[in-house]
This record gives C-alpha cells, structure tokens and sequence, in this order.
C-alpha cells in the first residue's frame, strides 16, 4: 500500500514538473490553443491537456482556447482570444460601443467582424459572434495593447458606426435600436497605449490636444473586471 502511494505521489510530481516547464515556454501568452502547445512541444498529447483541466492547472475559455489558473479572465483578455479564434477579424459593434462607451450597457461575450462566413461561439463568458463583411471593408481598426501585454484590434468609433450601417442592411438589429450617449471630448481622446495607429482612414482635422484627464470605464485598459 505505502509503495503504490509512493508511485503516484512520484508520477504526479513528475506530471506537475511537466506542467511548470510547459507553462515557462507560455507564460508570454495570456491564453493558447493546442497549435501553441505543439509549437513549443511537438510531441505533446492532448491527454495530457485533459488532465491539467481535471487537476484545474488551466481553465478553458472558448473554441479549444485556454489560460492558466492564475491568469484573470478580463474583456481585453476575451478581445485578444476573438481576434485570434478567428482571423481575420476585429471587434466591434456592440463591444466597441461599450469600449468607446457611447452606449451605458455592459456587453456579455464579444461581437465582432471578419471577412470570413458569419459565426458563434457559445461560452461562460459569453456569446462570441462574427458578423460577415466584405473583404474590401476590412479597414478603420486599430492595434491596441494593455498593460498586461495583449495586443488587439479594436474598431475606430467612426469605423464601428459604418460597420453597423452596412450591416443593418443584411439583417442586422438597427442602430437606432441602441441606447446611445453623447461621449465627451475627453472620452473620445482618452489616452491609451497604442502600439500602432495605422491610417486606414482619412486623416481628420487637428483640434488640438486632448484633455490629459482619464475617465473611468468597465472596459478600460487597466483595472479591468468582468461584471
């Protein structure tokens, strides 16, 4: 009896070491899928995937993608997994309205668009929808990282608004449908840590600086907390 318990306390100290160097190599990603895992051990089995979710070593989000146990699950994280579970694709819609807080609800889930066939994932952190747009109108977003390190792309607010309008030719909920308010200039030049602004459109007229005060937001780059 003493002898098999001396086994298995070995083989599972010998699984949890496997584990600890594992999460070494991935530590840089806020979340991965099984593609990852095999870009850094080739020769890794899905078993062993399916027993560190049994041992609750990593925690599954949404479409075959996972994050550690220690990791909080925040709105940036869930942005950085839609980006990446579909490409390509970047947030808007509703979450970018939320984001940009021109409308007062919180969104469960993410929306976003992709120039591939429209899509959903259901979750415990939400719905994931994709809304189908032409590959030509795949513009007007920008790369966003947090303090945390994920990177994203986020809809411009001009960009969500036009994405709204051609899809509510296609059967898609009118955007007078929303519960709308007017965002401040201080809002809408909040300063975030923007890796890279690309010019996929016009440039508009300077107005000067923005005001250097912050204004708090459930879906700001920092401090973030799911409802």
């Amino acid at each position: 009896m003493y002898f098999f318990l001396k086994v298995n306390i070995f083989i599972y100290f010998k699984k949890y070491m496997k584990y600890l160097d594992f999460k070494k190599k991935l530590i840089e990603l806020p979340a991965f899928n099984l593609n990852d895992i095999r870009k850094v051990d080739p020769g890794f089995h899905k078993p062993q995937l399916t027993y560190w979710l049994d041992k609750g070593w990593v925690k599954p989000i949404v479409g075959g993608y996972y994050t550690f146990d220690d990791v909080q699950i925040d709105p940036i994280l869930l942005y950085f997994i839609a980006n990446k579970m579909v490409q390509p694709s970047y947030v808007s819609l509703e979450s970018s309205l939320a984001y940009y807080q021109i409308i007062p609800e919180r969104v469960y889930g993410v929306t976003s668009v992709t120039s591939k066939k429209t899509s959903r994932f259901e979750s415990d952190w939400g719905l994931f929808s994709y809304r189908s747009l032409k590959p030509s109108l795949m513009f007007g977003y920008e790369v966003l990282r947090s303090s945390q390190g994920e990177i994203f792309l986020m809809a411009s607010m001009e960009k969500t608004i036009l994405d709204y309008l051609y899809l509510s030719n296609t059967g898609y909920k009118p955007i007078y449908n929303l519960r709308m308010k007017r965002p401040s200039h201080g809002q809408i030049c909040q300063e975030t840590m923007l890796i890279r602004r690309p010019r996929m459109m016009p440039p508009r007229a300077s107005t000067g600086e923005c005001p250097s005060t912050s204004f708090n937001s459930p879906y700001s780059l920092t401090g973030l907390a799911l409802p």
